[in-house]
């Protein structure tokens, strides 16, 4: 059955911060005024209506969760078990968005908070700052809220009932759409299964106006392109269809954040660490695109996809750019807030794009990563008189965050040259600097950051790919550990090809300091104990999957004893935890 619309903001709180409450509607009025965002909490219950009722009806339609935590908030039974646990369960499909707001001090590290990024600083909780610089949070993280709704097409239901109708009927029976996830610029994305194999897709259709002949074939030249490129930071294309309205992409499902909710986490910014591993995913993607004789085109930090692990996702063509292009042939100004505030000099001063446009384009998020201000929000013709101003700024490198690192700042400060002439040659001479800067990154993560990295050049194959990754695993493992081929001989093996993929994502998320990634592995556990499992099935394990991965080409010494040590760390946590399981078990 099909999910309800969801189209509102519900907030959750604890009835004791009420006030609180009223501090954002108060600021979301306006944008509720015009219709722009819909606003539910509990205060709309009237008295004497069911009130349970009421609540998972509004929690079923909502697009927005904003949580107002405190430590009220947190102790509250209802919200955890109900509220909270009903959203989360919907943003793990991406069909609700969470803005959680630290209103004050609580130990949200030992909720299920804490595998989400907050929209402000937790170290620096609302309740803490002065009555100015209160309201210009409350402003900013209500902007973001007002921008994310505003970017939907506004289309009514019937119109959406029929568009999901019209591109089912055209996908037949090889996809299934299982509900709208979001909708952004352009387009909307439903989340669909593949028949066969069940695997989770993404359907974008895009809601534009029509593409004259020039545009469409255009489109069509890129996702050509695009399908053939292999950087695991490409999201990959697995089918398209473009010789109609509306037209669509099919591609992999990736459960990810998307950079601009990691930014309004971090306002101070990211760990140099974890910039150097995105740029770098970015660059190296940017710079296969590059050999290819094409450029990404400008991107945002909407654009950019964060997946737990750290690894950065984009897609391979950007249909704002071709829509872009297409209105600078047309004498159409066709434009967005967001793709206003992240311009080039190019585009500003209206010159041609080149290749080397790409690398102002990721100087200008690699900025926001080492935490210099957002670029500033383009609202009023006005502010666009800013970006002379921005341009020469951030070419002379001042601001705090060129000053977080002197070899990030000297790499990227060129690449903001207001010419693209004084430049860096070229993106490949761009990710090289990258690899040679040095970060302070624990022995841990740059174990856990390796092996990802080989693991995503695996998923990069393709489902065939990883098909045959996982049967060689399979008889590799069955080779060695003789008495554990029976369990799996009434198994659906594709299933379980599936089910390992996901375990081994687990396994590399995993911290030990991480509680979301602690619970992953206990369910892992909890699972595998009912197998009867020994210590040296985990080793046999261990021992079957290096082995294929050096089959598969990994002979990197480096990586593969990133490998182990990133793997054997999970292991021995779902060992520890099923022997206390069944310790437990033997005292009762």
């Amino acid at each position: 059955m099909d999910a309800p619309n969801r189209n509102h903001v519900f907030i959750s709180y604890a009835h004791e911060d009420e006030a609180w409450r009223q501090d954002f509607e108060r600021m979301l009025a306006p944008a509720r005024d015009r219709g722009i965002v819909s606003l539910w909490s509990d205060d709309l219950i009237a008295a004497g209506e069911n009130w349970s009722e009421k609540i998972h009806a509004a929690l079923a339609r909502a697009r927005v969760g904003l949580l107002l935590v405190t430590d009220r908030f947190l102790e509250s039974e209802f919200i955890n078990k109900v509220e909270l646990k009903q959203l989360l369960e919907a943003a793990q499909s991406s069909a609700v968005s969470i803005h959680w707001v630290p209103i004050s001090a609580s130990l949200y590290q030992f909720s299920d908070l804490a595998a989400l990024q907050a929209c402000w600083d937790p170290n620096q909780p609302l309740n803490g700052l002065n009555d100015a610089d209160r309201k210009k949070a409350i402003q900013q993280i209500c902007q973001d809220i007002v921008a994310e709704l505003a970017a939907a097409p506004k289309v009514s239901q019937h119109s959406r009932e029929r568009l999901r109708a019209q591109v089912q009927e055209r996908l037949g029976d090889k996809y299934t759409i299982t509900q709208e996830v979001t909708s952004g610029k352009f387009s909307v994305l439903y989340r669909a299964e593949r028949k066969l194999s069940k695997q989770a897709v993404g359907i974008k259709v895009f809601t534009a106006s029509e593409l004259d002949d020039w545009a469409r074939k255009e489109f069509i030249e890129c996702i050509e392109r695009a399908v053939e490129l292999r950087s695991p930071a490409f999201i990959k294309i697995l089918d398209h269809a473009m010789d109609e309205s509306p037209g669509f992409l099919v591609s992999e499902f990736v459960e990810s954040n998307p950079l601009n909710t990691v930014l309004r986490a971090n306002p101070n910014g990211l760990p140099l660490a974890k910039v150097k591993a995105i740029l770098l995913d970015l660059a190296l993607a940017i710079q296969e695109a590059h050999a290819c004789g094409w450029r990404r085109g400008e991107m945002c930090p909407s654009d950019v996809l964060i997946e737990t692990a750290g690894s950065a996702r984009i897609s391979a063509m950007n249909f704002s750019n071709v829509l872009r292009e297409q209105g600078q042939l047309t004498g159409n100004f066709m434009l967005d807030r967001e793709s206003l505030s992240y311009m080039t000099p190019e585009r500003f001063y209206g010159e041609p794009s080149n290749l080397l446009t790409d690398q102002y384009s990721l100087a200008l998020l690699a900025t926001e990563m080492l935490g210099g201000p957002h670029m500033h929000r383009v609202l009023h013709p006005c502010d666009l008189e800013f970006k002379h101003q921005l341009f020469a700024s951030l070419e002379s490198g001042r601001g705090g965050w060129a000053e977080r690192s002197p070899e990030f700042a000297g790499l990227v400060c060129r690449m903001l040259r207001i010419s693209p002439q004084e430049r860096w040659e070229s993106m490949s001479e761009v990710a090289n600097l990258l690899r040679d800067i040095e970060v302070d990154e624990s022995p841990e993560e740059r174990n856990r950051r390796l092996a990802t990295s080989s693991y995503m050049q695996f998923q990069a194959s393709g489902v065939k790919g990883e098909r045959l990754f996982f049967s060689k695993f399979y008889a590799n493992f069955f080779a060695i550990a003789h008495d554990i081929e029976d369990q799996f001989k009434a198994l659906d093996m594709e299933r379980q090809y599936r089910i390992l993929n996901l375990a081994i994502h687990k396994l590399l998320e995993f911290r030990p300091d991480a509680p979301a990634t602690q619970k992953q592995l206990e369910d892992l556990a909890t699972r595998h104990a009912k197998l009867g499992l020994t210590r040296n099935h985990y080793e046999l394990f261990l021992q079957a999957f290096l082995q294929t991965v050096e089959e598969f080409g990994e002979h990197d010494q480096t990586r593969l004893a990133a490998w182990r040590t990133t793997l054997e760390r999970g292991i021995e946590f779902i060992w520890q935890c099923e022997e206390s399981k069944r310790t437990a078990e033997q005292r009762a």
